[in-house]
C-alpha cells in the first residue's frame, strides 16, 4: 500500500469501517511509514477537537454547527465533485497528495 492510498483509508480505519485484507495492508503500512501515522494522530486529534467544540457550544448558531460537519464530512471524503455547502458555486475538493 503507498501512501495515498493509506491517507484516503485514514476516515474508515477511524470510523472503524476497513474490515479484512484492506485493514491488515493499513496497518502493515502504517507500522512502516511514520508520516502516515503522523497523518492518522493527526487527524483524529482534530475530529476529536471538533466534535468536542460542537459539543460544548450549544449556543453556536445551528447553522455553523452544521457547516462544521459538513466541512468535516468533505474532509473525510476527498475526492468528492463538489462541496454540498456551496449549492450555487461548487468546487472541486482535492484529495490529498501521495508522496
Amino acid at each position: 500500500m503507498d501512501c495515498r492510498r493509506s491517507r484516503m483509508l485514514i476516515p474508515r480505519f477511524l470510523d472503524g469501517r476497513l474490515t479484512g485484507e484492506t485493514s491488515a495492508e493499513f496497518r502493515e503500512h502504517l507500522a512502516s511509514c511514520l508520516v502516515c501515522r503522523g497523518s492518522l494522530r493527526n487527524r483524529r486529534l482534530l475530529r476529536e477537537a471538533v466534535a468536542g467544540s460542537l459539543e460544548e457550544s450549544p449556543r453556536a448558531p445551528e447553522s455553523l454547527r452544521t457547516a462544521i460537519r459538513l466541512c468535516l464530512d468533505c474532509m473525510d471524503n476527498p475526492g468528492r465533485v463538489a462541496c454540498p455547502r456551496l449549492r450555487f458555486r461548487p468546487r472541486v475538493v482535492e484529495p490529498l497528495s501521495g508522496e
